[in-house]
C-alpha cells in the first residue's frame, strides 16, 4: 500500500512537472505577448460576464471606465488563447466630418484594452493579463501576473481547473508509458533467457525461477 503511495504521488508530480514544461514551452514558442489589435473574423465575440468585469476593476488605472464594452476570444495558436476586454471612449459619427473636425474629435478618443492570455495543453492552466491604453494611437503598456526573467517575460497566474487536468492527464501518460517501457524490458531480458526482474542469468532455466530475487519461486517459498 504504501509503495503505491508513493508511486502515485511521484506520477503526479511528474505530471505536474510535464504540464508546466508544456505550457511554458507554448508561451516560449509564441513569441510573448500578442500586440494589441482591432476585432477580426478570426475572433468570437461574446457577453462581458461578471468574471470579465472582476479582472477589469481589479487592476485597472485610475480613469478608466467602470467596466467593458466588449469581450471577443481568439484562439490565436496551439494551446495558447487569448480573452479580450475592450473599451472605447469618445465615439463619433465620422459622416461629414471634415479633416480638421475629424482629426478634433479623433484626439477625444481614448482606448481601454485588457488581454488576458492562457496557455497551456490540453488545457490552459497559466494565464498573465496585459494592459493596454490609447488616447489617439499613443499606446503604452502595464502587464500583471507575469514573471520576469531577465528579459524573458512568463505567465505566473494559476488556473486551477487547467492544472489539475493537465496533471492528471500527463500522470497517466506518464504512468502508461513506464508500464508499457517496464513490460518490454521483461519481455526482452526474458528472451535473453535472463531474469525479468533483476536480469540474473538464468542461462535458460526460466521455469525454476531466480535464485538471486526470488522471481518466479513464491510457490516454491509457500510451500
Amino acid at each position: 500500500m504504501k509503495r503505491w503511495l508513493v508511486r502515485s504521488v511521484g506520477l503526479i508530480l511528474l505530471g505536474f512537472a510535464a504540464s508546466l514544461i508544456v505550457a511554458v514551452s507554448i508561451w516560449l514558442s509564441a513569441g510573448g505577448p500578442p500586440p494589441p489589435d482591432t476585432l477580426d473574423d478570426s475572433e468570437t465575440i461574446s457577453t462581458v460576464s461578471a468574471a470579465d468585469v472582476a479582472i477589469w476593476r481589479r487592476r485597472r488605472s485610475a480613469g478608466w471606465p467602470e467596466q467593458p464594452d466588449q469581450a471577443y476570444w481568439d484562439e490565436f495558436s496551439f494551446g495558447r488563447s487569448c480573452r479580450t476586454l475592450l473599451a472605447i471612449t469618445g465615439e463619433f459619427d465620422r459622416t461629414g466630418l471634415t479633416d480638421d473636425e475629424w482629426d478634433r474629435q479623433a484626439r477625444s478618443r481614448s482606448f481601454y484594452h485588457v488581454d488576458v492570455v492562457e496557455t497551456g495543453w490540453p488545457a490552459h492552466f497559466l494565464a498573465i493579463e496585459f494592459w493596454w491604453e490609447a488616447h489617439y494611437h499613443t499606446p503604452f503598456t502595464e502587464y500583471t501576473g507575469g514573471l520576469q526573467l531577465g528579459r524573458v517575460l512568463l505567465p505566473k497566474r494559476v488556473l486551477w481547473r487547467g492544472l489539475i487536468l493537465d496533471t492528471l492527464f500527463y500522470a497517466v501518460l506518464i504512468g502508461l508509458l513506464l508500464v508499457g517501457a517496464s513490460q518490454g524490458r521483461a519481455r526482452l531480458r526474458k528472451a535473453r533467457d535472463r531474469c525479468p526482474k533483476c536480469a540474473y542469468d538464468l542461462r535458460g532455466d526460466l521455469d525454476t525461477g531466480c535464485p538471486e530475487c526470488g522471481w518466479n519461486r513464491e510457490k516454491e517459498t509457500a510451500s
